[in-house]
């Protein structure tokens, strides 16, 4: 069963949608390369109750020489498409990273069983509800 709540893209040249983690509503990048789901840590001081950052679990190389660290990961709930999974995210320093919006990798869009449907912009999730 295809999910009765798509949600559109709202970008033109990008797959972004709004998302919300817990009640904080965000956009996400549905990056189907990503093979993880990264929050910046902007996004995550605004959650409630608010969330301890992690030890530094990964380090991974930017576009460049630069490398970042990844906190995590961390379980939180997060909203698309009308239905609500709890999902491991990491967290980066979005003021070493220049990370913005929240990245919703592979890992994300496998679980919630998610198709982008490029032709009408829309992110459908293919669970039951």
């Amino acid at each position: 069963m295809v999910s009765l709540f798509p949600a559109r893209i709202v970008e033109f040249y990008s797959p972004i949608v709004n998302a919300t983690i817990r009640t904080v509503p965000c956009r996400m990048l549905m990056d189907t390369g990503g093979q993880v789901s990264v929050l910046p840590l902007s996004l995550c001081q605004k959650l409630k109750p608010s969330v301890n950052l992690p030890v530094p679990t990964r380090e991974v190389a930017t576009y460049g020489s630069n490398t970042v660290l990844f906190h995590g990961p961390v379980p939180l709930h997060v909203q698309l498409c009308g239905l609500t999974i709890l999902h491991p995210v990491y967290i980066v320093d979005d003021s070493k990273a220049g990370l913005s919006p929240a990245i919703g990798g592979y890992d994300l869009m496998k679980s919630g069983r998610m198709v982008l449907d490029i032709d009408n912009q829309l992110l459908w999730s293919r669970l039951t509800h």
